[in-house]
């Protein structure tokens, strides 16, 4: 899907998540998406090893990702953010983009 046609859908995605939200700090959230086509299995994992998890190697800047916070509505492009330092990670929600 052409990245125009996905923005408002990742839009409405993080407003519906930051709407809902009762706590008492400030959400950072992004929703990320599959950039490489390699279904993000990453995500799932509990703990980082390269060689089971990750196709690409390192999982540095390998997936997509559409972030809105303090001003800031957009796509974020190289910003050097590693899987691995993620785990591990919540999925708040998914969207099979295939039907």
């Amino acid at each position: 899907m052409a990245r125009a046609a996905l923005r408002p859908l990742l839009a409405q995605a993080i407003a519906t998540t930051r709407d809902a939200w009762r706590g008492s700090v400030e959400l950072d959230l992004v929703a990320v998406f599959d950039a490489r086509g390699c279904g993000l299995g990453c995500f799932d994992a509990e703990t980082w090893g390269e060689d089971e998890v990750c196709p690409f190697g390192s999982g540095g800047d390998c997936f997509g990702a559409y972030k809105v916070q303090r001003g800031f509505d957009g796509f974020v492009e190289n910003a050097g953010i590693e899987v691995r330092r993620m785990q591990p990670s919540v999925a708040v929600w998914r969207w099979d983009a295939t039907g």
